[in-house]
């Protein structure tokens, strides 16, 4: 029987998780809201009392409704123009798994892309491996050097997402946190007021435990 290095299961076993992953965070709801909330009718009718609201709140009432969507967006959502949803936690459209990554599907994108980036991981060995065994070959060699800037990409990706998970910042929010109020201390400097250690943050991110931005004090009332 021959014997198959280590490495190889490793690789099978990481792309089936990789496919699995993928068709998942793609098939999902990534954690559309229901449109026409009866939310929003009630906010359209407090509008004539636009300024007292914002004076007695700080809050503008209207930077919150989504009329293509007639509904009140909740802390952290944001309207996608390609599935022309509200999505709630919503990060980006991600065209590699052709759906937005939000709230309900962000763990198996999470999932995909640490196996896209470990499965480049150790292409690179092999094709390493390929060189000592069958010795130097430009074939081999070119396509080395295409692993390598594919496993550097995808590696800078996988710490990308590991850092936003550690900070629990969605890459919207990351781009657009000068556009944001709740991403601001009262001097006007970005506070983030969603982290809350890597580890807390790491459960809320797979829904171990209840999301911070939940609790009431953090949304918005309307």
């Amino acid at each position: 029987m021959s014997f198959i290095p280590l490495a190889h299961y490793l690789f099978i076993a990481l792309n089936v998780l990789m496919w699995v992953s993928l068709v998942y965070a793609n098939k999902r709801d990534p954690g559309f809201i229901p449109c026409h909330s009866p939310d929003y009718d009630m906010a359209l009718k407090q509008v004539p009392f636009y300024e007292e609201w914002q004076v007695r709140t700080g809050q503008n009432p209207l930077e919150n409704l989504c009329h293509t969507c007639r509904l009140v967006r909740p802390l952290r959502a944001k309207h996608c123009r390609i599935c022309n949803r509200c999505v709630k936690h919503f990060d980006h459209h991600c065209p590699y798994i052709d759906n937005c990554v939000g709230l309900r599907n962000r763990g198996p994108f999470f999932i995909f892309v640490s196996c896209v980036a470990w499965c480049s991981f150790i292409t690179v060995y092999f094709a390493i491996t390929m060189l000592h065994v069958f010795g130097f070959s430009w074939l081999f060699l070119f396509g080395l050097l295409q692993f390598i800037v594919v496993s550097v990409l995808m590696g800078a990706l996988f710490i990308f997402v590991i850092n936003q998970i550690s900070i629990n910042l969605t890459t919207n929010e990351r781009i657009n946190k000068k556009r944001y109020a709740y991403l601001r201390g009262p001097s006007g400097i970005f506070l983030n007021p969603f982290d809350r250690a890597a580890l807390g943050t790491g459960w809320s991110f797979f829904h171990w435990v209840e999301p911070f931005d939940k609790k009431p004090n953090l949304l918005y009332n309307v």
